[in-house]
């Protein structure tokens, strides 16, 4: 039987628990994922992050949790349910980390870049940069591959328990993505209204939305300011376009503004909001 209890003979040592990670495993499954977040937002501004950023934050979170649960057995269908959740991980760690190159390979066609060479440069290029930037999730990755090969026999992966733990997890972090995306949405709604009153209720439901950490800064400033992205701005510009926008208004909506992004909110919005 699969949850068999092994009987240790007295005076003898237990024999270690293969499911139990040590330190180095636990950091590369825990750790990396949330290391990759941090070096996306510090070096990068969120490039990576920005494509499914409720995804990315529910696997950092859920990834620690599965690797912490699969370090012992279960009782079933609960185990099976939870080592096809284990496995899924290792496969979305893996599918993240090629992300960058698998964007290049859609997005070259749809830009109508012509010639052979640019386009292998390009994908060179791409595929060093993911090997360099996207290491955290190559190590979660085979954290989570580890665990999966111990806990799942051949036969077992196509069990009815553990193929629905590996739709289980894409479908809540689908869920996330599509959950926030909603939410999200409404709230910028709101700040693209004409009526002050419901303009400032979207404002105040934005105090309690990490708006830096969902790499959504340009999404909010352009409502918040009637502002096309990627145009050139300045803050005195930022200011001058509330001002003309809401009149008597105008410092109803400053003052919801500094609370969302400081002091310099028309600065931090005008970086935001400029070309590259």
């Amino acid at each position: 039987m699969r949850n068999a209890v092994t009987i240790v003979p007295t005076g003898s040592r237990r024999p270690r628990n293969p499911l139990v990670l040590r330190g180095w495993q636990w950091g590369f499954g825990a750790v990396a994922p949330l290391a990759l977040i941090v070096i996306d937002l510090r070096l990068f501004g969120g490039w990576l992050l920005q494509v499914a950023p409720a995804a990315f934050w529910a696997l950092a979170v859920l990834g620690p949790l599965l690797l912490a649960l699969s370090q012992r057995r279960w009782s079933d269908p609960f185990d099976l349910v939870l080592s096809g959740m284990v496995t899924a991980a290792g496969g979305l760690a893996l599918l993240a980390a090629v992300l960058p190159v698998l964007l290049y390979l859609v997005i070259w066609p749809l830009n109508g870049m012509s010639g052979g060479n640019n386009f292998l440069m390009g994908v060179m290029l791409t595929s060093a940069i993911t090997l360099l930037f996207t290491w955290p999730l190559f190590l979660s990755a085979s954290a989570f591959r580890r665990q999966a090969k111990l806990r799942l026999r051949r036969r077992e992966f196509r069990s009815p328990a553990a193929v629905v733990g590996m739709v289980l997890l894409p479908l809540m972090l689908g869920g996330a993505e599509i959950g926030d995306r909603m939410y999200f949405a409404s709230m910028r709604a709101k700040l693209g209204s004409k009526d002050i009153a419901v303009m400032l209720e979207g404002a105040k439901q934005f105090e309690v939305y990490p708006i830096a950490l969902m790499t959504r800064t340009e999404d909010v400033c352009e409502p918040f300011y009637a502002q096309d992205p990627d145009s050139f701005v300045s803050a005195e510009s930022l200011e001058n376009q509330l001002d003309w926008s809401w009149g008597k208004n105008a410092q109803k909506v400053r003052a919801a503004a500094r609370k969302l992004f400081g002091a310099n909110a028309a600065q931090v919005c005008a970086d935001a909001l400029s070309s590259d």
